[in-house]
C-alpha cells in the first residue's frame, strides 16, 4: 500500500499533513489492531484539565482522550462528535444539540470506582458540556483560551465579571438538550468546539477531585477514542500511556491498542528514532539530513518564531522609542546571509505553518507585518528615547552596560544583528549565555533586560501566538502592555469571515512589531517524521499536535 499525504504538496505551507492510506480489510483487524504506537512529546503533560491546559504536550493528551461536540476527522474538515444532530434558529443566533445516547465516562482504573463511584461510566450528558463552558467564562478560573470562545453570548462580560453566570449563553433545555446562544457567527465554530477548551466536564466527578481536577492520572475521566491508563512523571519516567477506550461509541474503528507518549529532548527522540524504536518524532534539520529520511516519510514544517523580547517593566526598555530604535536598525537582508539552512527570516510574528479556517494565515495576510530598516529614523528615536531616558531617571542611560540573555543554543544571526547595533547606533550589548534551566527561570522571573525568546502556536490558530502578548498572559514574559492590543484581538469574534478575522490579527500583529515589543528574527523549520507503515496519523503543523483516532500500523 502507498502511503500519501493528504491536502498538501511538498514544500508548500498547509493547515495539516495527513498520513492517509487506504485501509484494506486486512489492514482493519487481526494483529495490526493490537500494535501500539510510540511519539516523543517535547515535556510530561502538567495538567489535564481541558479548560485551564496551556502547554502543547497537555493539550494533545487532551486532544485524544477526550471527544467535545464536534470531532476532526481524516479529511481536515468537521463532524460532529458527541453531538448526533444540531439545529440552528432562523436568525442564525441559536444552536441546539442534540447528544450521543451511547457517550460514556471512561476511568482510567481497572475497578472503575472513585469514592463512592456514583459518576464513573456514567453517560455523557449536556449538563457536562454546560458545566465546562461555566468553569471556562468562570473569573476566579485561569483559562488561557477563553477569550477565544467570547463569541457565546455574554461570555466576555461573564468572563470579567461585568455579567453573571447566569446570563452565559449556555444552557440545557427540558428535553435534556444542550442550547448555545452566539453574540456572533464565527466560521470557526466547529473547530472551536472539537478543541480542548470546550471538551466537556462531569459536575458531580469535579467535585469528588476536590480541585485537584486533572492533576493526577486518577483525577480525570475520559470520553474520547483513548483513555488515560499511565501518566508517571518521575526523576525515571516521564510518560503518558493511552489505550483504546471500549466504551467508545465508535470503538471498532480504533485500529490501535495504546499510544505511548514519552517526555524525551529532540536528541533521545531521534535516536530512538534511527533505532527504529520511535514510531514518530519532531527532528531537527541537522538530524533530518543526517539521517537521509525519505521524503515520502517526512513533512517540514515552521511553527516557531525566535526573536529579541525586551523586558519593558525595567528602567531601559519601558521606552518605546529605545525598542522601536532597535527594531528599524535590523537588516533582514544582511541577516538572510547569516541563517542557517533550518532558519527562515521572519518579517512577521506569526509561524507560516499557523492557519486560520481552511487558510493559511501567512498566504492569507502576507508576510511584511514588521518596519523596514531604516538607520537613519532609528538613530533619530535613539537619541530621543536615551534623552526621555535621562529626564525620568535624573541621569545619563548607557545602553552599552546591557547584556541580551540566551540559551545554552549557538546563535550566528545575533552576532550580526549586535554588530549592526554596533555600527550604526554605537549600542554595544552583550551576550550572556545560559543552561537551558537558567535560561528559562530568569525569563520566567523577569530577571533579563532582553532576551532571545522562542514563540511556538500551541493550537493552530494565530490567536495562539499573538495571545502570548496579552497583558495577564503568564507567557508574557516581556511584561508587554500594549495600548489598544486586547481591543483588536478581542474584536476577532464579531468577524463572520475568515478574511476578515485575518486582517484584524494582521492589525494585532503589526502593533506588537511596529512597537518594538518583539522583533522577529527568523521561523524556525522541523520536521515530523514517521517510520515506513505507520498510517493515517493526523499533524497539526500549527500546534505540533496527533490525532491517532484513525492511525494504525502495517
Amino acid at each position: 500500500m502507498n502511503l500519501h499525504i493528504s491536502r498538501i504538496v511538498r514544500n508548500i505551507v498547509s493547515i495539516f499533513v495527513i498520513l492517509c492510506i487506504v485501509i484494506s480489510t486486512s489492514g482493519c483487524s487481526g494483529e495490526s489492531s493490537a500494535q501500539a504506537i510510540s511519539f516523543s512529546l517535547p515535556s510530561n503533560p502538567d495538567n489535564l484539565d481541558p479548560q485551564t491546559a496551556s502547554s502543547s504536550s497537555s493539550i494533545m493528551v487532551i486532544n485524544n482522550i477526550f471527544e467535545g461536540l464536534y470531532k476532526r476527522t481524516l479529511d481536515n474538515k468537521f463532524e460532529l462528535g458527541c453531538a448526533k444532530k444540531v439545529e440552528k434558529s432562523s436568525d442564525g443566533k441559536t444552536y441546539t444539540y442534540t447528544l450521543r445516547d451511547d457517550v460514556y465516562w471512561k476511568y482510567y482504573s481497572k475497578d472503575n470506582a472513585m469514592e463512592d463511584g456514583r459518576v464513573i461510566d456514567s453517560k455523557v450528558t449536556a449538563d457536562d458540556f454546560m458545566f465546562a463552558f461555566q468553569r471556562l467564562m468562570d473569573p476566579k478560573v485561569e483559562t488561557p483560551y477563553s477569550s477565544n470562545y467570547y463569541f457565546i453570548k455574554n461570555a466576555k462580560d461573564v468572563k470579567s465579571g461585568k455579567k453573571p453566570m447566569s446570563s452565559l449563553g449556555i444552557s440545557v433545555n427540558s428535553h435534556g438538550q444542550l442550547v448555545l446562544q452566539v453574540e456572533y457567527n464565527t466560521p470557526l465554530m466547529e473547530e472551536l468546539l472539537s478543541s480542548a477548551p470546550a471538551m466537556p466536564c462531569n459536575r458531580e466527578f469535579f467535585k469528588l477531585t476536590k480541585g485537584r481536577y486533572g492533576a493526577k492520572g486518577d483525577m480525570i475521566l475520559s470520553n474520547g477514542p483513548f483513555f488515560l491508563n499511565t501518566w508517571k512523571n518521575t526523576e525515571d519516567a516521564k510518560k503518558v500511556k493511552l489505550k483504546s477506550n471500549d466504551k467508545y461509541y465508535d470503538y471498532s474503528k480504533i485500529l490501535v491498542s495504546s499510544v505511548n507518549l514519552v517526555a524525551r529532548t529532540k536528541s533521545e527522540a531521534f535516536e530512538l528514532y534511527k533505532k527504529n524504536d520511535v514510531d514518530t518524532a519532531i527532528i531537527n534539520h541537522d538530524q533530518f539530513s543526517s539521517a537521509k529520511i525519505s521524503p515520502k516519510l517526512s513533512t517540514q514544517f515552521q511553527n516557531t518564531v525566535v526573536g529579541i523580547g525586551f523586558n519593558e517593566s525595567g528602567k531601559y526598555f519601558s521606552n518605546e522609542k529605545v525598542r522601536k530604535a532597535l527594531a528599524l536598525a535590523l537588516d533582514r537582508e544582511k541577516l538572510k546571509t547569516v541563517l542557517n539552512e533550518d532558519q527562515i527570516i521572519a518579517s512577521a510574528l506569526v509561524p507560516s505553518s499557523v492557519t486560520i479556517g481552511s487558510e493559511n494565515y501567512r498566504e492569507t495576510v502576507g508576510e511584511n507585518a514588521c518596519p523596514s530598516c531604516d538607520f537613519g529614523r532609528a538613530k533619530d528615536l535613539l537619541k530621543k528615547g536615551l534623552e526621555e531616558l535621562k529626564e525620568k531617571n535624573g541621569k545619563t542611560v548607557n545602553l552599552n552596560s546591557l547584556s541580551i540573555l540566551v540559551d545554552q543554543d549557538s546563535y550566528p544571526v545575533l552576532d550580526q544583528i549586535l554588530q549592526t547595533w554596533q555600527k550604526e547606533l554605537g549600542v554595544f550589548i552583550q551576550i550572556d549565555v545560559q543552561s537551558r534551566d537558567s535560561y528559562l527561570k530568569r525569563l520566567k522571573n523577569g530577571e533579563f533586560e532582553c532576551a532571545i525568546m522562542s514563540i511556538s502556536s500551541d493550537s493552530d490558530t494565530p490567536s495562539s501566538v499573538l495571545n502570548k502578548f496579552m497583558k495577564d498572559s503568564q507567557f508574557n514574559y516581556a511584561k508587554a502592555n500594549i495600548n489598544g492590543y486586547s481591543e483588536i484581538l478581542s474584536s476577532t469574534v464579531t468577524k463572520e469571515s475568515v478574511n476578515s478575522m485575518a486582517k484584524t490579527y494582521f492589525e494585532a500583529e503589526r502593533l506588537v512589531c511596529f512597537n518594538g515589543n518583539f522583533i522577529p528574527i527568523y521561523y524556525q523549520t522541523e520536521y515530523f517524521v514517521w517510520q515506513n507503515g505507520i498510517n493515517n496519523i493526523i499533524f497539526d503543523q500549527g500546534s505540533k499536535q496527533c490525532y491517532y483516532r484513525y492511525a494504525y500500523k502495517k
